[in-house]
């Protein structure tokens, strides 16, 4: 039964990614924990491989449709790149599995990362979900110096939580470079399936992978993404921003419920 809500997920991980340009990377690392039952850090070394694959795919189809603004992705793609590796292959293995203790609470490495995620995720909603006024100016495009800042933050959060870092990456896009919300989609999943894949073979240098699993669940997100790609391309831009921004929200809300709920379990 488990398995089996399982893969039905790996198909929302596909179709959120094909939708909103992110978000599979928050969806993955979940599924893999709690219906496949991996362990957290195997899971989100996982996690980059199944958004990485799939959204090389979503990359390949928004390129074939100009929907790909290469500049402002390679901007973000070459420090995210670079720090999503260097986090798999030499940070994660030598952070300490408890890192506090206080009272009857422990604090792990997972659950520190996770709940800094849900911060993370809840401070972007509530960016995206502003609503310019009339009057009010808008955001200068961002210099490059500050986009390669905002491509090793993406990376960094990549490395360390196994998100591709679309949440991250789509908002950027939109708010910094000024592209608009579809064109920010293709664009972010041509930075998050490199960066996810060369952050996986940090993972694959640490660790044996399991390659048929890992390969069959790429292709079960892949159909999800394909899914969510055609339904996105009937949406208006304003309401894939909403939808996103709402989508982000809510992951992020649960996220930090279930690890919150986890600690004070211990008491």
């Amino acid at each position: 039964m488990t398995l089996g809500l399982g893969w039905l997920a790996m198909l929302a991980v596909g179709f959120a990614l094909g939708f909103f340009g992110g978000g599979g990377g928050i969806l993955t690392v979940p599924v893999l924990t709690y219906l496949f039952l991996l362990p957290a850090e195997a899971a989100t070394g996982y996690s980059l491989w199944v958004v990485g694959v799939t959204s090389l795919v979503g990359a390949l189809r928004a390129a074939s449709q100009r929907s790909v603004e290469a500049g402002a992705g390679f901007a973000l793609l070459a420090p995210s790149m670079l720090v999503a590796f260097s986090v798999r292959r030499w940070l994660i293995p030598v952070i300490p599995a408890e890192l506090v203790r206080f009272g009857g609470i422990t604090i792990t490495k997972n659950a520190a990362l996770m709940l800094c995620f849900a911060a993370i995720m809840l401070v972007v909603s509530w960016r995206m979900l502003q609503k310019r006024k009339p009057d009010e100016p808008e955001v200068a495009v961002a210099s490059p110096l500050k986009m390669v800042i905002i491509g090793a933050g993406v990376g960094l959060l990549a490395g360390l939580v196994g998100a591709g870092g679309g949440f991250l990456v789509v908002p950027a896009l939109v708010l910094y470079a000024q592209l608009s919300m579809k064109k920010a989609i293709g664009t972010s999943l041509m930075v998050i399936s490199v960066q996810s894949v060369v952050g996986f073979s940090g993972e694959a240098m640490a660790r044996p992978i399991n390659w048929p699993w890992a390969t069959q669940l790429a292709l079960v997100a892949a159909v999800g993404l394909v899914l969510g790609i055609g339904l996105g391309n009937r949406a208006s831009g304003e309401n894939l921003k909403v939808g996103f921004g709402w989508f982000v929200r809510l992951m992020g809300i649960f996220v930090l419920l279930r690890e919150g709920f986890g600690l004070f379990r211990e008491l």
